[in-house]
């Protein structure tokens, strides 16, 4: 299948009734530079290969996702990948976002490939690179002026989306039908898509995973505090190697991390272009009325964080507690109602599950009914790895790839369930890109229905 775009021409590669584009150029940026459109190209552009990651350091969830492809490029990561089903007419298109706590990661990694998802569904599906860590996130402006205000990865993610709503008519997609969707930092950025001004009118629905929504963005004091933190005894920031930003991105990582906490030092911060407290406040004050919502968590987000954590692990009651007082003001009240006989380290898991996520997703539901368009909630509850229903537990059963997933040590033991599961859980989605109603009740106060995957 051969498309023509504002770039030039591509030809596509055609399997099992789908025509995957791959490695497709939407930006491209200099270091700490806002994306500008990519040059075009004569003749024809063999689009069967995914781009190159963004520059990152090994993901802090390896040795429960599995490795991941080390291929990375800081010119020519600004790719997307699109799949094309053998449909007649547009199909609606779901753009979705990959997560990494906005410092690993990639949509042409083969976890997220989207041909299964695209032949099953009928839906044309889009995965997007954007710039990662302190070349993604670094908040320089109250540093060197020069150097921009950070959020490159976010105005990454803006420009990607754009270019699909300019584009995808070429490939089979309609662009009045785009569910923007993601998982974890994914999923915070698909909400703030949903809100901001240059990309609001383009999002029909959203697809939430996972997402922190009530993390608030950093101040610019905030964020400037970090960086100070990372580029103190860097050469040029503009010419230094990508690996040395990173290696001191990490090093800023180590120094700042708490027992249980789990937000990174990087990740957008609070400008002109998104002036919101959180995703949650965005949406409440900027998504549009008509905007579809399928929001969900899987049912042991922490597990993923805390049971290869050895000061976890080993917490005791009275570690647990003070933390939980800490963060809540009641400690005792709160491991009690978490601890179901589970050790504290798991106690402490459940309850961070609950405020930080679960929370997080109910109050996007409930944010919605008061605008009379009540949201769809799921919660993901397979439990057969080693790592229970842990944070992104449920990727390999959205986009249906297993096989890809074969060395991800949180789907040991996995079996024939794994595909009648995926196939529901893409059913779903399915229904709700096509037409903003996965098949289940929406979640209001009145009835807080919650749709189990199990």
């Amino acid at each position: 299948m051969r498309v023509i775009t504002g770039q030039g021409r591509l030809d596509g590669r055609e399997h099992g009734g789908v025509t995957k584009f791959l490695g497709i150029p939407y930006a491209t940026a200099d270091r700490f530079r806002p994306p500008m459109p990519p040059p075009g190209w004569t003749g024809v552009r063999e689009a069967g290969v995914a781009g190159p990651a963004a520059p990152q350091l090994p993901s802090r969830l390896e040795s429960v996702m599995g490795p991941a492809p080390r291929a990375t490029s800081e010119t020519d990561c600004l790719t997307l990948n699109i799949w094309t089903p053998d449909v007649s007419g547009a199909a609606p298109v779901l753009f979705w976002l990959h997560g990494g706590a906005w410092a690993t990661g990639s949509g042409g990694w083969p976890w997220y490939d989207g041909s299964i998802l695209a032949a099953q569904q009928g839906i044309v599906v889009v995965t997007a690179n954007y710039r990662l860590g302190p070349l993604g996130y670094l908040y320089l402006a109250e540093l060197d002026q020069a150097l921009g205000n950070g959020n490159f990865g976010f105005a990454d993610q803006s420009a990607a989306l754009q270019w699909v709503a300019r584009e995808i008519g070429a490939f089979g997609g309609d662009p009045a039908k785009i569910t923007v969707g993601g998982q974890s930092a994914g999923a915070h950025s698909a909400a703030l898509l949903a809100a901001a001004e240059a990309t609001r009118p383009l999002v029909r629905r959203v697809f939430l995973q996972s997402g922190p929504y009530g993390w608030p963005l950093q101040t610019p004091a905030e964020a400037t505090e970090v960086a100070a933190a990372v580029v103190e005894g860097l050469d040029d920031l503009r010419t230094v190697a990508p690996d040395r930003l990173l290696a001191a991105a990490g090093r800023v990582a180590v120094q700042r991390h708490t027992f249980g906490g789990i937000v990174p030092p990087l990740y957008p911060t609070a400008t002109a272009e998104l002036p919101w407290a959180s995703p949650l406040d965005a949406l409440d004050r900027n998504a549009s009325q008509d905007l579809d919502v399928l929001v969900g968590t899987t049912s042991e987000e922490m597990r993923a964080f805390f049971d290869l954590d050895p000061a976890v692990a080993e917490a005791s009651k009275a570690d647990v507690i003070a933390e939980l007082d800490r963060r809540f003001g009641d400690g005792e009240r709160v491991y009690a109602a978490h601890e179901h006989g589970q050790a504290p380290g798991r106690v402490l898991g459940a309850a961070l599950t609950d405020s930080e996520f679960t929370t997080a997703a109910v109050a996007v539901a409930q944010q919605r009914e008061k605008r009379g368009k009540p949201a769809f909630v799921y919660q993901f509850d397979w439990r057969a790895g080693p790592f229970g229903a842990c944070h992104c537990a449920e990727l390999p059963f959205v986009f249906g790839t297993a096989e890809a997933w074969a060395e991800a040590p949180q789907l040991r033991g996995i079996d024939a369930e794994f595909a009648p599961l995926s196939r529901s859980f893409g059913d779903r989605l399915g229904r709700f890109v096509r037409d903003g109603n996965p098949g289940w009740s929406p979640f209001t106060t009145a009835d807080p229905t919650v749709f189990r995957l199990s």
